[in-house]
């Protein structure tokens, strides 16, 4: 399910995006992925997984991981930027939609057996990132900078939060 996720996020951003704009979003096309690994080096070095991607065709956690750094979540900066309104109302409802089509493919995923929940995390936790994650993507977009600094921030607190013992 997780390859079929990714084919069709490929093929939706292959109609949707005018791919010739790419360079336009690439260093944000790389922020989203490098959030993911960075969170995926926390709690594997903690071993304190808040969720765990379960296998399928793709045979491990990390495979998957990488596959979604490595397709997904670029095409998701991407559909997402090259689709930007720039009407007040709009935007609010660009990420509305954004955030209510992630957390449902996720819940998805979750009743297909995809995605395993650990150590407090729960679809809730979910939605809250989504409603944190696509705001950092126009802010990487346009203050880089500034996203680093709230990533960081933000990535500290949820260490802490969750209790995530780096070693």
């Amino acid at each position: 399910m997780h390859v079929i996720l990714c084919i069709l996020i490929t093929i939706v951003t292959f109609k949707q995006t005018n791919w010739r704009n790419w360079k336009k979003y690439h260093s944000t096309m790389l922020f989203l992925p490098m959030m993911n690994l960075v969170y995926n080096f926390l709690a594997l070095s903690s071993d304190h997984f808040l969720l765990k991607m379960k296998s399928g065709i793709l045979k491990s956690h990390a495979l998957i991981e990488l596959t979604y750094s490595a397709i997904l979540l670029p095409c998701t900066v991407l559909l997402f930027l090259s689709t930007f309104p720039e009407n007040p109302i709009r935007i609010l409802l660009h990420f509305l939609k954004y955030i209510f089509v992630y957390s449902c493919f996720e819940v998805l995923v979750y009743i297909l057996g995809g995605i395993e929940y650990r150590n407090g995390w729960s679809i809730w936790y979910s939605i809250i990132f989504y409603f944190l994650m696509f705001p950092a993507i126009i802010t990487h977009y346009k203050k880089p900078v500034l996203a680093y600094i709230i990533f960081i921030l933000i990535t500290i607190s949820g260490v802490w939060y969750f209790n995530m013992q780096i070693r």
